[in-house]
């Protein structure tokens, strides 16, 4: 497989984002594990908007939750991504991360992952599957979903009772 230079550029660009921005404590960024969505979007300081009917196809990679905030398009190091802030029982529980655009990034995203987690816990095989770490340092579950040849990440405390 050849890469072009715009790929390989791109590739980097999520490899640096994920890496630099890894959280190192068991929340992500501004995002509090058990807040209320209110609390989140209040402490994004504007950049979080509460989840809207607006026809877009979010949703959070764990099904006991719901997407209660978004942030259309955020730059972590030279990437864009879009973030979901999802909940469970009215508590924040969890954030996604998807590049934009999205298309062929997920053996960049996996190979970031594997980089900085090592082996999964579970790993996912075909065209529709997760991947799943157990990040100790950082007491977060991280999953790869994989759609064909797109991915997203999502982080989650390792402190609730669902999951694996």
């Amino acid at each position: 497989m050849i890469m072009r230079p715009q790929t390989i550029a791109w590739a980097l660009a999520i490899v640096f984002a994920l890496f630099s921005t890894a959280p190192a404590t068991a929340d992500w960024q501004y995002v509090k594990w058990g807040a209320t969505p209110a609390q989140a979007i209040a402490a994004s300081k504007g950049e979080a908007r509460a989840a809207t009917a607006d026809g877009k196809n979010i949703a959070c990679a764990f099904t006991d939750q719901i997407v209660v905030a978004r942030v259309p398009t955020k730059k972590i190091g030279d990437a864009n991504y879009e973030v979901t802030i999802c909940a469970s029982g009215g508590k924040v529980s969890s954030v996604v991360l998807r590049p934009q655009p999205s298309s062929g990034t997920f053996n960049t995203l996996k190979a970031a992952l594997l980089g900085r987690y090592g082996s999964p816990i579970q790993e996912g095989r075909g065209d529709i599957s997760t991947t799943t770490w157990r990040d100790e340092k950082g007491k977060n579950l991280v999953r790869l979903v994989r759609v064909i040849d797109t991915g997203a990440v999502e982080y989650r405390t390792l402190g609730t009772s669902s999951g694996l």
